[in-house]
């Protein structure tokens, strides 16, 4: 053999090494960046594991509650999570969980965690509702050692009045809470979910019929302590829709295209703004279902129900996870 072919199997030789060597670190990085938990990843789930009823705040005497659901497959040393938000139009609905499509995403290695807070009729109207959702934030991450979370990698979901909750936590979350104790924790969402969310508690005029108009109001004048006429700035403040911001974390929006508790034009609104802003949305409008994602005429929906909730989870991957 030559001189020259030598040289060649030696560069040859070389580059495999140093392409080896990249490859190495680029995985001892990946696992690192990522908390990696390896072999969770060659592990069947296990039993669901539930901290219920865990106090994160006391108001008044009252404690308030978060269910904190672990992972079912360890997949990283510190677990993703994702804090959910119940809807009820801020005056009914539990941190209970009858639905397993939220909490499902434990078999992903996210945490999941839902959340209690001060109802309307519990002196929770506005900004009472937003303390206690942006209180929880903080008190994750404050005990994230504890609870065996990624502080970097919180993510916010909800349905109707807690997709609301939901994008405003997001938006502006630093800007409410009140417990002393929790004060000085700041926190950054990593992404949001949406569901059905009212965007805009100024615009009633997206409601066609003047009944559904008139109750949409009652309900904000009971949230709010009284019309947006006395109280502009709190019904403004509490609009996602007016704390828009290009620095704001990715969103996934769905909404139903024959909602009739909150309009669909609520989130065409947000999502033309936040897009304009420079925001990353990412919307679907389900054609025929109402504010449950239900077909409205025993027919289809287009996406179907299952094809959104694919797709909020590729999404919660892509955001949340890596």
């Amino acid at each position: 053999m030559g001189n020259s072919a030598r040289k060649i199997i030696a560069r040859i030789g070389l580059i495999f090494i140093i392409l080896l060597a990249v490859c190495i670190l680029g995985f001892i990085f990946f696992v690192i960046r990522y908390k990696i938990n390896l072999p969770g990843w060659f592990s069947a789930p296990s039993e669901q594991l539930v901290d219920y009823d865990k106090v994160y705040k006391t108001v008044d005497g009252r404690d308030l509650r978060m269910d904190v659901y672990y992972p079912t497959r360890k997949l990283f040393t510190r677990s993703p999570t994702l804090i959910y938000f119940h809807g009820g139009s801020w005056n009914s609905g539990s941190k209970k969980i009858d639905d397993d499509v939220f909490s499902s995403v434990t078999e992903y290695g996210l945490a999941f965690i839902s959340v209690e807070y001060r109802l309307t009729g519990d002196n929770g109207g506005y900004p009472a509702f937003l303390d206690d959702c942006a209180d929880a934030i903080r008190f994750v991450k404050k005990n994230a050692d504890e609870l065996q979370i990624d502080e970097n990698r919180i993510g916010v979901i909800g349905a109707s009045a807690g997709g609301q909750i939901s994008l405003m936590m997001a938006l502006n979350g630093n800007s409410f809470g009140s417990d002393e104790n929790l004060k000085d924790v700041q926190f950054k969402i990593k992404c949001a979910v949406a569901l059905c969310a009212p965007t805009d508690f100024l615009n009633l005029d997206v409601y066609e019929d003047q009944n559904d108009r008139e109750s949409a109001a009652q309900l904000l004048s009971e949230l709010f302590g009284g019309s947006p006429d006395e109280f502009a700035d709190d019904y403004r403040a509490a609009s996602p829709v007016y704390n828009i911001h290009k620095k704001a974390p990715p969103i996934f929006m769905a909404h139903g295209t024959k909602d009739d508790i909150v309009p669909v034009a609520q989130a065409d609104n947000f999502y033309q703004k936040a897009v304009k802003a420079g925001m990353k949305v990412k919307y679907i409008k389900v054609e025929n279902a109402n504010h449950k994602f239900k077909s409205t005429d025993g027919g289809t929906t287009t996406p179907s129900t299952d094809s959104v909730l694919d797709e909020m989870k590729r999404f919660l991957i892509y955001e949340l996870i890596l």
